[in-house]
């Protein structure tokens, strides 16, 4: 079983409440949490309906006995898992990231001059610190993506010439910015499970500003392959404007070799299938 959010052990399934990083439920015996803050889908009625239905399974052992492999996308996750109150054996918890098709690496030449984010426009994303801080800087952005923010997105595109909000846009295109671009932005402020978007930069060579959260930091190794700030936007923005274009190449090499090393088809296909086999082992004992 994949486990690509934490609703195992959150109702929610993000790990947050009210535009902040929550984490009663972890660690926690009682699930009433989720209940009393509303935490699937701000219903009442859905998180009750949800919580005893992860109640249920917890009592029937579903968790703990039907299921032969837990595949947490990043260390981080795992720990999640291993902490909480399922109770699940350790031996059952592998950690196992998602892999990208390989877009193309683009040297630092053939860049343009502008950031990109590229993204669901939302509040866990991180997208109204970005606009905030993108008036301190006079250097084009191109946002993509669609959400319960957009109307906050195209207002501050119209306000600032430097914001250009390009819509919704197919695979292929957004593969064409991220190639361009000089840097990926991603201001997420949850705990991602293994963001597809930073996987696809990184097979292209394109660095990435990201918050410093536990997920990100199993992904980019700062000042090696990316920028990694904590909680302060702005920073992580002027640390990659301050680099060398000779510091800039070595971090585009080393995300394209990292990507190479642990995120592409061939590694993950051997991965899972030694997932496959030890289940197959010990079924037959």
């Amino acid at each position: 079983m994949t486990v690509h959010n934490y609703r195992l052990v959150c109702v929610g399934g993000y790990l947050m409440r009210n535009g902040a990083i929550c984490e009663k439920c972890l660690g926690s015996r009682s699930l009433i949490w989720g209940v009393k803050y509303r935490c699937f889908q701000r219903s009442f009625f859905k998180s009750c309906l949800l919580t005893i239905s992860n109640l249920v399974n917890r009592l029937i052992g579903t968790m703990r006995f039907q299921v032969d492999r837990y595949l947490a996308l990043s260390p981080f996750m795992a720990t999640v898992l291993s902490e909480s109150t399922l109770k699940l054996a350790p031996e059952k918890i592998i950690v196992k990231p998602n892999f990208v098709f390989d877009i193309g690496y683009k040297t630092n030449t053939t860049r343009e001059g502008f950031f990109l984010f590229v993204g669901r426009l939302s509040a866990e994303k991180g997208i109204l610190e970005l606009l905030s801080v993108w008036k301190e800087f006079n250097e084009p952005l191109k946002i993509v993506g669609d959400g319960p923010l957009l109307e906050s997105v195209k207002k501050a595109a119209f306000e600032n010439p430097l914001i250009e909000y390009l819509g919704f846009k197919p695979q292929d295109q957004v593969h064409v910015l991220q190639q361009r671009c000089k840097a990926l932005v991603f201001p997420s402020i949850w705990h991602e499970g293994m963001p597809m978007t930073v996987l696809e930069a990184k097979s292209a060579g394109t660095i990435i500003i990201a918050n410093r959260t536990p997920n990100l930091e199993y992904l980019i190794t700062h000042r090696e392959d990316g920028i990694l700030y904590k909680g302060n936007l702005n920073q992580g923005v002027k640390e990659f404007m301050g680099l060398t274009e000779q510091e800039k190449e070595q971090m585009m090499v080393a995300a394209r070799a990292d990507y190479q090393k642990r995120f592409c088809k061939e590694q993950a296909v051997d991965r899972l299938m030694d997932v496959y086999n030890s289940v197959a082992e010990r079924s037959f004992r």
